[in-house]
């Protein structure tokens, strides 16, 4: 959430924007598979899982 309202949008800015906004995104979860099930089944901002895949790494070298 931290990378979102960027002054110039990048896809992950566009990403962490729209989720922000998605009232039933699982904002607390730190389960991969939760997360990138409902990215894919319940959301339409989010064409191709790459960029989640990719920013799921990065979270994960950061925080675990």
């Amino acid at each position: 959430m931290t990378l979102k309202d960027a002054k110039i949008p990048t896809d992950t800015s566009q990403l962490a924007t729209a989720v922000s906004l998605d009232n039933q995104f699982p904002r607390y979860s730190e389960e991969y598979h939760e997360i990138s099930e409902y990215l894919e089944m319940n959301t339409n901002y989010l064409p191709d899982l790459s960029l989640f895949d990719r920013l799921w790494e990065i979270y994960v070298e950061e925080n675990m």
